[in-house]
C-alpha cells in the first residue's frame, strides 16, 4: 500500500492508492445484445435477459404439458418445455416472445451476428422440430435455427439446422463423434450459429457438441450466404416454429450477439465455461476497494502522485 500526504491549509489530506481488480476476460462483451440463463422462478411467466439490454421474453402458455423453470440446467437451473399431446404434426409446446428492441436489434437484420445455446430432448419420439430461434418470418429473408427431431412419423433425420432464406447449413446428429445417429436422449447439445455477409466465402457458420465431448471434437459445417435476413417487422421467438412444433425437452444459456461474429475460440470458450457449469466467461466490472482505516471519505476527488490514481482521504488523528 502506498500512503501519500499532501498539506491543505491546516487539514492533512492522505491520498490512499485505490487498486482495481479485474477477472480475466475470456469473452469480449461486445455486441452481446440478449443473454437468457432462464435461471428463472418455476413458475415464472418471464425468461429474464441478463445482457444489462432488458430483453425480458415472454412465455406463451401454448401446451397443456409441463412448461416450467426450475429444472436442472447446464449452468444453474433452465427451461423445460412439453407437448401438448396432438399427433403429428400438430403437436405444440410453450415458447418465449422476445420484446420489441431499441433499433430493432434484436431482429438481426444485420450483417453480422451469432447465436448460441444449449438444448436436451427428453423425448425424441413424441417431439417435433422446434426453431430455437426464429426471426418471426417465412420466405426468402428468412432466419431460423431449427433442431429436427427426427421423429419417426415425420421421416426425417435428426440434424440442426441453420437457414437464412433458401440458404442451408446443417449437421446430422450422426456426424458427432461416438453418437448414436440420433438425438441421445438426455443428453445436453451445444449450437452456435454465425453469419458474416463480408466474409470472402462460408458466411454461414453452424457448429453443434455434446457436452461429454472436447470442443475440438465439435461437428461444424457452412455455407454461403451474401444477403443480411429481411426484417420481419415482428421481434423473434426462442422455441417456435410452425407445426410440427413441440419440443421435449429443456433449453439453457441463450445468447444473441449483434453486428459481431464470435470466433471459434471464443465460442470454445463459452462452450468450456458452460460445461464446466458456469455463465458466459465475461469480465467482472472494476471494483475499487476503499481501506477506511477509521477514516471519513470526502466527495469524491482524485489527485496524483507518479501518475497513479489515488482518492484522498481524511484520517481520524
Amino acid at each position: 500500500m502506498k500512503l501519500y500526504k499532501h498539506i491543505r491549509g491546516s487539514g492533512l489530506i492522505v491520498c490512499l492508492l485505490v487498486s482495481a481488480t479485474v477477472a480475466n476476460a475470456t469473452v469480449d462483451p461486445t455486441g452481446l445484445i440478449g443473454y437468457w440463463k432462464f435461471d428463472d422462478a418455476v413458475s415464472s411467466t418471464t425468461a429474464a435477459d441478463s445482457s444489462g439490454k432488458g430483453y425480458d421474453g415472454t412465455v406463451v402458455d401454448n401446451s397443456t404439458g409441463a412448461n416450467n423453470f426450475g429444472v436442472a440446467g447446464m449452468v444453474g437451473t433452465a427451461w423445460q418445455t412439453a407437448s401438448d399431446g396432438a399427433a403429428w404434426p400438430n403437436m405444440k409446446s410453450d415458447y418465449i416472445q422476445l420484446p420489441a428492441s431499441t433499433g430493432n436489434e434484436l431482429r438481426l437484420v444485420t450483417s453480422k451476428f451469432t447465436v448460441l445455446g444449449w438444448f436436451k430432448y427428453e423425448d425424441v419420439d413424441n417431439s417435433g422440430n422446434v426453431s430455437l430461434f426464429d426471426s418471426h418470418i417465412s420466405g426468402a429473408n428468412g432466419l431460423q435455427i431449427t433442431a429436427v427431431s427426427g421423429n419417426p412419423s415425420g421421416g426425417q433425420s435428426p440434424e440442426l439446422q441453420f437457414q437464412i432464406g433458401t440458404d442451408l447449413a446443417s449437421i446430422s446428429a450422426a456426424s458427432l463423434p461416438g453418437g448414436s445417429g440420433d438425438w441421445e436422449v438426455g443428453m445436453w447439445y451445444f449450437f452456435a450459429a454465425r453469419f458474416d455477409a463480408s466474409a470472402a466465402s462460408s458466411q454461414m457458420i453452424l457448429w453443434l457438441a455434446r457436452s461429454t465431448d472436447d470442443w475440438a471434437s465439435r461437428s461444424g459445417t457452412a455455407a454461403t450466404r451474401t444477403i443480411p435476413p429481411g426484417d420481419p417487422g415482428l421481434e423473434p421467438l426462442l422455441g417456435r416454429d410452425t407445426a410440427p412444433g413441440a419440443f421435449i425437452g429443456v433449453r439453457d444459456e441463450f445468447s444473441i450477439w449483434s453486428n459481431r461474429t464470435l470466433t471459434s475460440d471464443e465460442v470454445g470458450e463459452i462452450f468450456e465455461a458452460n460445461q464446466a457449469g458456469n455463465p458466459l466467461p465475461l469480465p467482472e466490472p472494476s471494483i475499487a476497494v476503499l481501506l477506511g482505516l477509521g477514516a471519513l471519505v470526502l466527495p469524491l476527488r482524485t489527485c496524483r502522485k507518479n501518475q497513479e490514481l489515488v482518492v484522498p482521504m481524511i484520517p481520524n488523528l
